[in-house]
């Protein structure tokens, strides 16, 4: 089984949050990053007010995922869950949508906070890892 790791799950590996340093442990070897991801972090990490430290835990932190790019296939994906929301009267950001459609569309399961706007959406398999 392969896991997309959502942002708030990297802060919180960047945070030494035991569970999930638990966690990206035991799956090393199946951890992946979308590219937005990535970009949104990188983001965080090129403010002055994130801790120095998050920037270093985070270059060794990259060692341990492979980073999925955002191609066609999860393009139209995206789109696809978007179109079904908005008529539902929900909203994702864009990039909740990528990270939705590059989990789906790989068969991954997309790792973050059962409580987050991804959770619930038709064909994604949500886990939290924050938990112990």
């Amino acid at each position: 089984m392969s896991f997309l790791l959502n942002r708030d799950m990297v802060v919180a590996y960047l945070r030494n949050v035991a569970p999930v340093v638990g966690r990206v442990a035991q799956h090393r070897g199946s951890l992946f990053l979308s590219a937005v991801t990535l970009m949104g972090l990188e983001l965080w990490l090129l403010q002055v007010s994130t801790p120095v430290r998050h920037a270093v835990r985070f270059q060794a932190m990259l060692q341990l995922f492979s980073v999925a790019s955002i191609d066609e296939p999860v393009a139209h994906r995206a789109a696809s869950i978007g179109s079904k929301l908005r008529a539902q009267g929900r909203r994702l950001t864009t990039v909740e949508l990528l990270v939705a459609g590059t989990a789906i569309e790989r068969g991954w399961s997309l790792v973050t906070r059962s409580g987050s706007p991804l959770a619930g959406l038709p064909g994604l398999t949500v886990v939290d890892w924050s938990a112990p």
